[in-house]
């Protein structure tokens, strides 16, 4: 007999359409189940009983172990498998089918499988010749689905997938349906590992120079040296400052151009005047020194109106070497003869000269009028190869010369970093060849740019020896400044070879020291010799040199100190101080008509066409007593040259600070856009020491 709960399992059928399995006839189960399968299933009915009994083991604890949502997909797939996909294992096929009718009676409430009858449902499905000992399998509620279901024999596309084993069907209904799972997150890739790069060695070059030391007037009563307006060594420093975050070099520290970077509110010689620039004097207090005073001593460079200015024949000489192709190089470079056409008259010629491995005239001279065929010269500039200098150079002076013109300001602009590496290399042999140059009538104007390979001391010899004015170009502003803003001063040259020479009266002065112009002295002798070089001064150009002034009765810092001589008469005791002695006897040496002057001052310059010089001089009195109070200009003049004796750890800067230097140009700044960027730089160098 079988019992009345268990649905035979050739029979069983899913509920579709709201008929139940128990309803569902025979043909029916026919009609939808094809004939082979049918047959099948009955002859498994006599297989042995060990098979059926392993799908029976597990039927007390269905209710516990299977969800709904296995149920009606176990069912779901039964149908399909039925009319759609291959024939199963005859054992498992049996299995399946026999726990999907249990199932939808479960479902439906018509079967209780946990109180069937096994050993009626035995005789009705097990052989009775066949007896084998019934397999119990414990799975405890706490397994997982996976291997209760493997245990079970439920085929891996059938399995359910929770973690855990099915509780009771109400318990199953209720539970909320679980999160989805989140999409994983990508691995990230390991960064590659950058080798560390090695610093890029300084090869910057400077020319070590020897500070001025005190003299007395009675070993050396003159003062001579050629006038500079070279401000590269100013442009080096805010750079380093800048972009480098550090000090400049002290060997790149140069005083006079650290003073005369700045405009100074000088008057300019009337128009009509036959000498093209006015002198000055100024003397007061030392600054930084007690007891000591400081003199000014500052020239005015005519001023020329831009429009009736003299026209220009340019020659560029620009080093396109592998060297040169950095941001801060050739880029600057064409940028800043990109600006200077916005300035040039069409008067105004210019001849582009470039060097590498080789010398190449890029440009015949070409009037300005034709603008679009220069800018497409500048723009074609590349760099790269090596660096024949030497070459660029003779090829540069050679245009110039073969287009001289007498009403024309011949100039070749040199734009490189000093980095000459093919041809003549020597410093002293370079200049040599510069100076026989000069002789031709053409001027010299370098501009120096970047750092890293900078070779600053070349340059600095080369501007010296050419007529030259020299300047370093660290930013496009930079470039706008010299080459727009100061362009006639750069390029129109109002006075050539200036000297100046200071003679100091003993009978006040016992000591001074020319501050700065190292690379500028000369013997007292050469004041006079025509053929001697010296630096030259452009339209509105100001030149300032500055002078410490020892007092006669103080003693000099380092002036070397000897015994009293054995074979002259000593002073009588009771008479004066030895310092007032010495006064004494220092003015009694001073004819009495030029006794009040402390200073005598003279100058020689040459016009730019002519080669013989003029001379200029005029004496200059102090009264300490009536001394009116410093200018403007003294203060901040002062206050930079110390800041340049700070920068280079001079002796000569005595006990004084940063501090000192900022307080003594912070009342002089007035609006000038130049000296208020001097202040932040200050500020700068103070954090950096």
């Amino acid at each position: 007999m079988i019992p009345s709960h268990v649905a035979p399992p050739q029979i069983a059928k899913e509920k579709t359409n709201g008929v139940s399995a128990d309803a569902t006839t025979t043909d029916a189960t026919s009609a939808d189940t094809p004939a082979e399968d049918v047959s099948r299933i009955e002859a498994d009915a006599n297989r042995p009983a060990v098979v059926l009994e392993e799908s029976m083991a597990g039927e007390s604890v269905q209710d516990e172990a299977l969800t709904n949502g296995y149920q009606k997909n176990i069912i779901a797939e039964k149908k399909k498998e039925a009319n759609s996909a291959p024939i199963m294992e005859d054992a498992i096929m049996v299995d399946e089918i026999a726990e999907a009718a249990s199932l939808e009676q479960l479902d439906s409430g018509e079967a209780d499988i946990e109180a069937h009858d096994e050993e009626a449902y035995e005789e009705m499905v097990v052989a009775p010749d066949v007896v084998e000992a019934e397999v119990q399998m414990e799975v405890p509620m706490e397994a997982p689905a996976e291997a209760y279901q493997r245990s079970r024999g439920v085929p891996h596309r059938f399995r359910h997938e929770s973690p855990l084993a099915p509780t009771s069907a109400m318990e199953r209904d209720s539970r909320p349906e679980p999160p989805p799972r989140p999409t994983p997150m990508p691995i990230p890739m390991p960064l590659p590992i950058v080798p560390p790069v090695p610093p890029v060695p300084n090869r910057d070059s400077f020319e070590t120079l020897e500070e001025n030391s005190f003299q007395t007037p009675q070993d050396a009563p003159f003062s001579t040296f050629g006038v500079d307006v070279d401000t590269a060594s100013y442009t080096f420093m805010r750079n380093c400052l800048t972009e480098r975050n550090q000090l400049p070099p002290k060997d790149s520290v140069r005083v006079e151009e650290y003073v005369n970077y700045f405009r100074y509110a000088l008057e300019p010689p009337p128009a009509d005047a036959e000498c093209p620039f006015a002198t000055t004097v100024e003397i007061q207090p030392h600054p930084w020194h007690e007891g000591f005073f400081m003199a000014k001593v500052a020239l005015k460079g005519k001023e020329l109106d831009r429009e009736k200015r003299q026209p220009l024949n340019l020659v560029f000489l620009v080093d396109v070497s592998g060297s040169m192709d950095e941001w801060n190089k050739l880029p600057l470079v064409k940028d800043g003869l990109g600006k200077l056409l916005d300035n040039l008259n069409e008067s105004d010629r210019v001849a582009i000269v470039t060097y590498a491995n080789d010398t190449n005239l890029a440009l015949p001279p070409t009037s300005i009028k034709d603008r679009h065929i220069i800018e497409q010269a500048i723009l074609k500039l590349r760099a790269s190869g090596g660096t024949y200098g030497e070459g660029g150079l003779q090829l540069a002076y050679k245009t110039a010369r073969e287009n001289f013109d007498n009403e024309s300001m011949n100039r070749v602009v040199l734009c490189t970093d000093g980095d000459f590496n093919v041809g003549i290399t020597n410093n002293e042999e370079l200049s040599a060849m510069i100076e026989r140059e000069a002789k031709s009538g053409v001027f010299l104007t370098i501009l120096g740019f970047g750092m890293g390979n900078y070779h600053d001391d070349r340059l600095k010899e080369l501007s010296s020896k050419g007529n030259g004015v020299y300047g370093y170009i660290d930013s496009r502003a930079e470039a706008k400044r010299m080459l727009c803003d100061n362009m006639v001063g750069s390029l129109v040259t109002i006075a050539k070879d200036v000297k100046i020479q200071v003679e100091f009266n003993p009978s006040h002065v016992a000591a001074y020291r020319l501050i700065g112009y190292e690379k500028r002295k000369l013997q007292a002798e050469d004041f006079h010799n025509d053929k001697k070089d010296s630096g030259d001064i452009g339209a509105g150009h100001s030149v300032v040199a500055l002078y410490e002034i020892v007092p006669v009765g103080a003693i000099p810092p380092d002036v070397q100190r000897v015994d009293a001589p054995r074979y002259q008469t000593p002073p009588a005791e009771g008479e004066k101080s030895a310092g007032e002695s010495e006064k004494e006897s220092a003015e009694s040496a001073v004819p009495e008509e030029v006794r009040p002057e402390w200073l005598f001052v003279k100058l020689r310059y040459k016009k730019p066409d002519e080669n013989e010089s003029s001379l200029i001089e005029f004496p200059v009195e102090y009264h300490p007593t009536e001394s009116a109070e410093a200018s403007e200009d003294f203060r901040f003049a002062s206050g930079v040259a110390l800041f340049a004796l700070l920068l280079r750890d001079s002796d000569y800067a005595y006990n004084a600070t940063i501090d000192d230097a900022r307080r003594l140009v912070e009342g002089s700044v007035g609006e000038e856009a130049e000296r208020k960027e001097f202040c932040t730089l200050i500020e700068k160098a103070m954090k950096l020491r």
